[in-house]
């Protein structure tokens, strides 16, 4: 396994946006990768919504791609053991990217 300086495990694919509602659809895998492209415009199976919109993947995708280069990179001043206990980050893309301990 390769060393990376950022080490990413993403839970959901995609959370709706509506705020009332709190459907997600499942990541099985856990790989940041895994293209969400099918899923824009889609319709909330549980509200209706728009579960991703096209400007939401397209910016997901751009900090997506400056992650990977920056483990392509970098990764080598990685750890090499994944260590949690230096804390998680949490980020979320709608309307921009908000990232929060």
């Amino acid at each position: 396994m390769k060393r990376k300086l950022i080490h990413i495990e993403q839970n959901f694919l995609v959370e709706c946006d509506t705020p009332s509602c709190d459907y997600s659809e499942p990541n099985e895998t856990k790989d940041p990768n895994t293209d969400t492209y099918y899923l824009i415009n889609a319709p909330c199976p549980k509200c209706g919504g728009n579960l991703l919109t096209e400007k939401d993947y397209y910016q997901y995708m751009k900090f997506m791609s400056r992650v990977n280069w920056v483990n392509k990179w970098f990764g080598w001043l990685g750890p090499k053991r994944v260590d949690y206990s230096n804390g998680t980050v949490s980020v979320k893309v709608h309307n921009g990217i908000k990232i929060s301990e």
